[in-house]
Parts: structure tokens; sequence; C-alpha cells
């Protein structure tokens, strides 16, 4: 069935209503979708498939250079074939590979340096149909592939794969089918309707009844959306009011580190598995290494690693290298930034620091995973600081956020120990759900920089505490940006 009797009999194109109402097509769609709504009309929308020329084809087709060639000279040496047509390699090898695949030449008696014509039928064939279509899209600048005769049909598929030879482009058209009382409104639409009737109308007599807009008091009206933070973005914002209501200091520090912070510093070894490059993007330009800061830390940095220094560790028994440590990478976690914010605040009594920032690492991307996001790192140094300490500050946190349902588990972390894992409980999917790492940092990580007393440290993902919060059973649905949720979703106090 063609497309014009899909669209009925009482069907117009958007801009050909518009021009004959008079009035702008911007205003003609805000009164479409309004009869949309009321089912008075519908809405077709027909797309259109154009083939036009690309650089290639307004230059010569090899294979078709090549077939001539060979017509006019007979059989050839393929170096001599080759020195006779003013065409560059690629292109001629590329020619050879079309004609052959056509069964039109091949080579004689085996021969792979003779060029001889196997099918002069299916080389006339060719080149007639080939120069009829370039001609054809050349002279019209471009045609409608439905107009194109099934003829060159397998001949355009074949030059759509081809490099720079033609191009597909895709046009879209907007048709409305009216009904009788659509048209009606319509034709009403491009009079100028009375909102509202002055006292000057009235003396006067200009007002009309058949001019009033009437709005019937049980007609749906617009919705007017506000516009409001992304989640994610206000998430951010709520957390860091809460960290600082409870005191914290926000700092921030950079995204591409040095792997002596983000690994050396925090004691975790130069062979641990997390610095594969499974786990961890590294950087190979502008720059693949870089020095790291702290200087003077180095060497008690080295000494840890390899034999425990003075902190009456073993350490990890191994020979700490400086070239590796000054590898460069996207920062796989904000603990980066807080390791930073301790060592530079080494000498104070008590600190209390938090950072925002976004973390990279090669992750499997997955309903609970995404390979880069949000974390919210935390560190608290004071004497008397614990483990319980630790788990108020993270509960608190967590009921701030409106979680119910939360538990810690004992677990494994290179730079904490005791180290404990956050989990809240999702209704939705029934799981527990980790929301990052905490614990209490090694002595190999405090003692080289001098600190004596114990400090508490954590990182949180904020994506999975927005899953949490809004019910979303996939972390990515956050990204999507849907407008239905992103208008509708309920505001959070």
């Amino acid at each position: 069935m063609s497309k014009e009797k899909n669209r009925g009999t009482r069907t117009i194109a958007l801009p050909d209503l518009a021009k004959q109402l008079g009035i702008n097509i911007d205003r003609l769609r805000g009164i479409l979708e309004e009869l949309k709504r009321d089912g008075s009309i519908k809405i077709i929308v027909e797309k259109e498939e154009y083939i036009a020329p690309d650089t290639k084809l307004q230059g010569k087709l090899p294979e078709l250079e090549i077939y001539k060639t060979l017509k006019e000279k007979g059989e050839m040496q393929l170096q001599e074939l080759r020195g006779s047509i003013d065409i560059d390699e690629k292109d001629f090898n590329a020619g050879i590979a079309i004609l052959v695949r056509e069964g039109i030449i091949g080579f004689k008696d085996g021969d792979e340096r003779r060029v001889v014509i196997k099918d002069p039928n299916r080389g006339e064939n060719l080149y007639r149909r080939s120069m009829e279509l370039r001609d054809l899209i050349i002279s019209r600048g471009s045609v409608k592939l439905d107009d194109i005769s099934p003829e060159y049909r397998d001949l355009i598929t074949k030059w759509l794969r081809r490099p720079n030879l033609v191009k597909r482009k895709t046009t879209k058209k907007e048709y409305v089918v009216l009904t009788e009382e659509s048209e009606k409104l319509l034709r009403r639409a491009k009079e100028k309707l009375i909102g509202s009737i002055t006292r000057d109308m009235i003396i006067n007599g200009t007002w009309d009844i058949e001019r009033i807009k009437v709005i019937p008091p049980d007609q749906d009206t617009y919705r007017i959306h506000l516009g409001r933070r992304h989640p994610l973005s206000e998430t951010i914002k709520e957390v860091r009011e809460i960290f600082l209501q409870m005191g914290f200091e926000e700092i921030k520090g950079p995204i591409i580190e040095t792997a002596f912070v983000n690994f050396d510093m925090l004691f975790q070894p130069q062979d641990h598995p997390a610095r594969d490059m499974h786990d961890t993007l590294y950087l190979s330009k502008p720059f693949d290494k870089m020095d790291p800061p702290y200087r003077e830390f180095i060497e008690q940095v080295a000494a840890t690693h390899q034999h425990g220094g003075e902190t009456g560790s073993r350490g990890w028994r191994y020979k700490w290298s400086l070239d590796e440590a000054k590898r460069t990478l996207l920062r796989t976690h904000t603990t980066a930034v807080t390791i930073r914010g301790l060592y530079e605040n080494r000498h104070r009594d008590e600190l209390k620091l938090f950072s925002i920032g976004r973390v990279y690492r090669n992750e499997t991307i997955d309903y609970k995973h995404l390979s880069d996001f949000t974390q919210v790192d935390g560190i608290l140094m004071h004497k008397d600081a614990n483990l319980r300490l630790l788990m108020g500050i993270l509960e608190t946190f967590f009921k701030k956020m409106g979680a119910k349902k939360i538990r810690f588990w004992p677990t494994y972390f290179p730079f904490t120990e005791p180290s404990i894992q956050p989990t809240v409980f999702m209704e939705e999917i029934g799981e527990w759900i980790e929301l990052g790492g905490a614990g209490i940092f090694r002595p190999e990580i405090t003692l080289p920089m001098g600190i004596d007393k114990p400090v508490l440290a954590w990182g949180l993902g904020l994506e999975r505490i927005i899953m949490i919060r809004y019910k979303l059973s996939d972390i990515r649905e956050i990204y999507f940006n849907r407008a239905d949720w992103l208008r509708n979703r309920k505001v959070l106090i």
C-alpha cells in the first residue's frame, strides 16, 4: 500500500496547513497537540531516504577505468595495467578486487601478473549500470531511494559500503489527518479570539460572542514544569550540608593522579591486583608518568613498603619502584584527595575532612556498577577515635539520607585495619547493597607521616545512595535523563 493511501484522504502536510491558515508553524504545533489529546486528529511522521553523491563519485570509478582499459588493450600485465590508469594504488587495488569478485576479470592460466576479461557481458552490464546511476545521482544532487529503479538497488547497496562514494540522507515529513471537527477548529484558530471583554468593547458594541475564547472549566490545562536540579546534584548538595553540619571541612584534589598518591601513600603494594589495568585506568597521553608530590615523603613510603620502616611492621617485603609510583592514572577513589589533606594537615591535633568528586574504574557496567561515578570520602583524626565512633558517624549520615536498614560487615581493605563495609537493604530488589568501605587507617599509613593518633576513614558511592532514596533498581537510570522521571519525582526534604 502506498504512503498516500496510508495517510487517508483528509491529510495535509504541516507546512502546507500552516500556510493555508496563515499562522506560524510553531503556533500550529501547539494547537495540534491540544487536538491530538482530544483524539480530533492524528499526526503521521514519514521518513524518506535519499542517496547523495560523496567526494569520490565526482571522480573516476576505479573498476570502470580498469575494465575500459582492458577492453581497449586486451590482456595486460598487472603492472602495465596499473601504470596506464591515472588512479592511486589503493583505488586500483579496490577496483581489481571488485571486478574479480564480480567474475568480470581474472588472471590468465593462474598467472597473478597477467589480467584478462573473463565475462565481457557482465562487464558491459556493470559499466552501463554504474555510469547511468552515477550520472543520475550527480545530475539531481540527491535521489529518493524509493524512486531508484530496482535494477540499481544491488549497486546502491554495494556503493553505500564503500568509503566516500555515496551517502544516505534521511528526511522527516509530518502530516496531519483531519476530521470535520478538527478542520472547523483549525479555521477558527486563525481568528483573533477575545480573552477578556473590556468596558469600551461593551459601550461601542465591538465585542462578539462568536469571538470570545471559551475555556471549559473541566478542560485539562498545560502543566508547567519548573526548572530543578538533577537528583545527583541535589544529593551532592545535601551530602555536603550534612558533613558541614557535623563539623567537617571540605577539600578538593586533582582527577589525574600519580600512583604514589592513589596507591603507595595508602600502603597498597605495587603488585596488588587493584593496580592492574583490568581495574585501573592508566594514562598514556599527554604523559604517562609524573613526578609525585611530597618528595620529602617518598623515602618513608618506600621504606614502609619494603621492610616496614620505623612503623614496627614487616612491610610487603619487595623492592619498591619509584618508576611505578610515577605512573599517571584517573583517580580510583577520592581517598586520594583525603590522604593529601591528611598529609598536609598532619601537624594538627584534630582533623575532620571530606571530599566529593568523580572517580574512575575499569568496571564492567551493570545494574549496580558504573565505570565512573561520584564518591564521598571522609577522615577523622582524634586521639579518642575508634571503630564505634566511625560506625556512629556513618549510621547518622545514612539515616539523614533516608536509609532504614543499615548493617556493617567486617571486611578487608589494604589500607585500613579493622575494616568494615556499610550496607543498606533495598526493598525493590530484595538485596543488601554495599555503599563503600570504611575503617581505621593502618599505622603503616599514619606513622610515617608522624601521626600517632587513630584516623578514621571512609569512602561511599553516591549513586547507590540515590538508588535507595529514589527506589531505583538499576544504577544506570540515574544517567538516562528521562524527562518524565526528572519532572515527576518527589522532592525529598
